[in-house]
């Protein structure tokens, strides 16, 4: 009852209009910024560490506009509890949306790849639409410890038809789901857990660990993956445009080829951060890991070593 309550106050509290929303994130960075000062330690260490060739004024405006950024996508996460189609179409636009077609037309199993760039509930629910009645879509995610959270996520993301696996269950269910007509999505910037063994390939200028379950799906069921490139051109306005990896010289399934791919889809995600770093995700504490004994380089790091 409670949950059901919490979900029912959120969707009454997104359906105020956006301009007001703002209004509420410009608050709110002012809060979080001077205030608060959320996670600013980590997110200064981690510009001065990917751009070590910028000065400290252009660190500063990359880190305050990561901020008011930041504060926009929450109030425009809240709003996505009860945006309409049309909303979502006006503020999301999909750029070259005749891929679209050529998709369907190939009527297999396709990987979308996205990255904690930009608005990404935006941009998956955009996705989501885009592929409404045509494309049967899935996604996988890191379940909540909080159920309450759980299912107020789960509803917002859901609400167009995506189906959503835990990550415990996500290779299994992606290998069997891409057997047929479909697209599997994932979030693939997120830092893996320390295991055995990691891959670390060098990314905004320091290694960095990647996981390589895409890699290894891509190359097993011989999948198409497209790559979801994200703009903001202005607030409140994204676009989307999705890139198809060409990887016919990476199908072999081997341990070479699965650090080929992933450092190809590394370095994509790095041309978008620095088209314009304060849109990426920088509160994340992506690079919690150090490459140590038994560790995969990528043969650029061992290089460089």
């Amino acid at each position: 009852m409670i949950n059901r309550f919490v979900l029912g106050a959120t969707i009454l509290f997104s359906k105020l209009p956006m301009w007001f929303l703002y209004r509420i994130s410009d608050a709110g960075f002012l809060f979080i910024f001077y205030i608060a000062r959320y996670r600013r330690k980590v997110v200064r260490s981690n510009l001065a560490s990917s751009f070590p060739s910028f000065d400290a004024p252009k660190l500063e405006q990359i880190e305050r506009r990561f901020y008011r950024h930041f504060c926009d996508v929450i109030v425009e996460t809240l709003k996505s509890f009860s945006m309409s189609d049309q909303e979502l179409q006006s503020r999301v636009k999909l750029r070259k949306p005749e891929i679209v077609d050529q998709m369907i037309r190939d009527d297999q199993g396709m990987l979308l790849l996205a990255s904690h760039y930009g608005n990404f509930e935006w941009m998956c629910a955009r996705l989501d639409l885009m592929c409404q009645n045509r494309i049967p879509t899935f996604a996988i995610y890191n379940p909540f410890s909080s159920q309450l959270f759980e299912d107020l996520i789960t509803y917002m993301r859901e609400r167009r038809g995506l189906k959503m696996f835990p990550m415990k269950h996500g290779m299994i269910q992606a290998v069997r789901q891409l057997q047929s007509f479909c697209l599997f999505g994932f979030i693939f910037d997120q830092a893996p857990h320390r295991g055995n063994r990691l891959l670390f390939t060098s990314f905004l200028n320091q290694p960095t660990a990647f996981h390589t379950s895409v890699a290894k799906i891509a190359l097993r069921t011989k999948a198409p993956i497209y790559y979801a490139d994200v703009r903001k051109p202005k607030r409140g306005q994204y676009e989307v445009e999705l890139v198809r990896f060409e990887t016919e010289n990476f199908l072999p399934e081997n341990q070479e080829n699965i650090h080929i791919y992933t450092d190809f889809q590394a370095q994509q995600l790095a041309k978008t951060i620095h088209r314009n770093p304060s849109f990426w995700l920088w509160t994340h504490r992506r690079w919690k890991y150090e490459p140590r004994e038994g560790d995969y380089l990528f043969p650029s790091l061992v290089q460089d070593t």
